[in-house]
């Protein structure tokens, strides 16, 4: 194994300095996603509120010497007068990814005190996954309320407008075929710093090959002189569904395909880079579809053999990481939270032979709604956004500006390095290719759908609509999400007065591919019964995945309740708990992902549940939102 040459402190220091250095060269993120609808939007204050004191660092924004001189960014200037109001309302609309940015820019713009066209600006910005905005987008946003439809529209990455663009529909009339990149994150290897010099990797930096090998050792750590570790386990987002796992698969069959070149559509077809990249995806501790989200789990850890039992690497962009050292994470999948920075931090390698770039491009469009007013506005905010004072905002916000240079307070925190190659995003006909392929190399699932069946899921959510029917609603729709080798069982769960729990298990685990049709009858068929036996029901849950356990899957229960335990049935959450949490000394850790359905949900106890087991909380106590928040929960498993 490799050995440090320094100090940790002056090894973390020397990257420091390199990581405020720009890029080699510019991304140019091309390419088209097929969009996956997996979850709605997302108002900013939810979001943000309560990160408003310490979310953006009031450190200066000294930049580090460059190994060649950047260019200057162009100061901004206020109007000698605003213009006249009311303000131009303009709708700026981001992905869950960067739209802490997009809003700390339109804080830095001032709109209020702006001449777009003769009127002042009142900035709004939402957020929605760029998938799903891309799919809006090619149906001419119909589905969006009038007086949410944006004029802006700023995804993680340029794929995303290609995406609507290719889609058909209006996609191709109301968006541009490029936009104007605001800021810049790359997708790299994070990891706690002991691992990556366990391994060498913190003084030469491997290569993706030497990651996914690493993943695929049945050895795991032992072969490092750290057999306490585990395995090697990695964490991704889910290629279908975010641009950062869109990226990590790329690298995989690059990795898998043996040569430094662009990646081929004949790489995708290799039976043999096949086979490495799913044995590679082997090794996968979870997908996910945030980093905020998936990084709770391990917020709390006292120490690295904790963080082990989750993952060795996650494949991420580099804001997440900043964002993960400083404290910040989500604890629900739909709102942050600013807590203690964890014992255990995260730092970002560079794999030798390249990594991608996210660009957050920014497109005006070209819409019915979009008038001369708007456009004028959004170009203006666009403008803005490009200048040294919306740059200080971009930087700030823990992203590189437009010329690869990173803040200094940024990039101490998030303990960023330097890339030595920024890689060219795959093709169109490749990102086509690879969302096609992903669930045939995907790290298969067996999940049980533990469904609560009391009665008051009888309770009407919108006038002739029940929670049990839109609850059924919800879960049929996901089974899309499964195919191939995924297992999929069904789970109803309530008692009546002295009697035991029922109906119990409806479905046992079975191919969702071979008997789908099966298994949305079974959850067709449920009824309310009576009361919540919660914690037997978590018991009879995962005792059921526990039976038919296999290590090259993920093994889970998606526990959906809309109350409390309110039964005599046997159970407590001391006991519930503690059966979770000594999982991993019997070496079948069934993660357990809760699901809050309602006002009245318990959702101190099944963010409890979650955590105890390895698994995530996600909050649907909004029930008309259960769709997408359940679309994003099995997205995540």
């Amino acid at each position: 194994m490799g050995r440090r040459s320094t100090s940790p402190s002056r090894r973390r220091a020397a990257r420091r300095r390199r990581a405020a250095r720009p890029w080699s060269r510019i991304a140019i993120i091309s390419g088209i996603v097929a969009a996956l609808a997996l979850s709605g939007v997302l108002w900013l204050p939810s979001l943000y509120d309560s990160l408003t004191v310490n979310r953006i660092p009031k450190a200066t924004t000294a930049k580090l010497t460059a190994t060649q001189p950047a260019a200057p960014l162009t100061r901004d200037t206020l109007p000698s007068s605003p213009g006249a109001g009311p303000c131009t309302r303009l709708n700026v609309l981001a992905s869950p990814e960067n739209a802490g940015m997009v809003q700390a820019v339109a804080n830095a713009y001032q709109g209020a005190k702006r001449d777009a066209g003769g009127r002042c600006v009142d900035v709004k910005v939402t957020s929605r996954k760029s998938g799903l905005a891309a799919d809006d987008a090619a149906r001419g946003f119909s589905s969006t309320p009038a007086d949410q439809q944006p004029a802006v529209w700023v995804p993680d990455a340029s794929m995303w407008l290609s995406a609507a663009r290719a889609a058909g529909g209006q996609g191709a009339t109301i968006v541009p075929d490029s936009g104007s990149s605001i800021a810049s994150t790359a997708v790299a290897l994070a990891m706690p710093a002991d691992m990556a010099a366990a391994l060498g990797w913190d003084s030469k930096a491997p290569t993706w090959a030497d990651v996914y090998k690493a993943a695929s050792d049945a050895r795991g750590w032992e072969r490092a002189g750290k057999p306490e570790w585990g395995y090697f386990r990695i964490a991704k987002a889910n290629a279908s569904m975010a641009s950062s796992g869109l990226f990590a698969l790329a690298t995989a069959y690059s990795a898998a395909s043996g040569h430094d070149g662009l990646l081929t559509t004949a790489d995708l077809t290799s039976t043999f880079a096949t086979s490495q990249v799913r044995l590679g995806e082997s090794a996968t501790s979870s997908y996910m579809t945030t980093a905020a989200h998936f990084l709770d789990s391990i917020r709390n850890a006292p120490d690295i053999k904790a963080v082990s039992a989750t993952l060795s690497a996650l494949i991420t962009d580099e804001k997440s990481v900043w964002e993960y050292n400083r404290g910040i994470t989500s604890p629900d999948g739909s709102t942050l939270a600013n807590g203690a920075p964890p014992k255990v931090q995260l730092t970002p390698y560079y794999p030798s032979d390249g990594v991608y770039t996210a660009d957050s491009p920014a497109a005006v469009l070209s819409a019915g709604w979009v008038g001369d007013a708007q456009r004028a506005a959004g170009e203006d905010f666009v403008r803005f956004a490009r200048t040294a004072e919306g740059q200080t905002a971009v930087r700030a916000s823990g992203f590189r500006d437009i010329r690869g240079e990173a803040d200094l307070a940024v990039a101490d925190a998030g303990h960023f390095g330097t890339a030595s190659t920024i890689l060219e995003a795959p093709s169109a006909e490749l990102v086509k290719g690879l969302q096609k392929g992903f669930a045939a190399v995907r790290k298969p699932a067996r999940v049980l759908f533990a469904m609560d069946v009391s009665g008051s899921m009888r309770d009407e959510i919108q006038p002739g609509v029940t929670k049990i029917q839109a609850a059924k609603d919800a879960v049929e729709g996901a089974l899309g999400l499964f195919g191939y080798d995924d297992q999929v069982g069904i789970e109803g769960f309530s008692n009546k007065d002295g009697g035991g729990l029922e109906p119990g298990i409806v479905q046992p685990l079975a191919s969702v591919k071979s008997q789908r049709e099966s298994i949305a009858a079974k959850v067709r068929g449920l009824t309310p019964v009576a009361y919540t036996p919660l914690y037997e029901a978590v018991g009879l849950s995962v005792d059921t995945v526990a039976g038919g356990y296999r290590s090259d899957a993920l093994n889970s229960v998606i526990l959906l309740s809309d109350g409390t335990n309110d039964t005599a049935r046997p159970g407590t959450l001391e006991d519930t708990v503690a059966k979770l949490s000594q999982q991993s000394a019997t070496g079948k850790r069934i993660k357990v992902f809760t699901l809050a359905y309602g006002s009245r949900a318990d959702t101190e106890v099944l963010r409890k549940i979650a955590a105890a087991s390895g698994g995530q909380y996600f909050d649907a106590t909004d029930p008309t939102r259960i769709r997408d928040v359940l679309k994003d929960l099995a997205g995540s498993l």
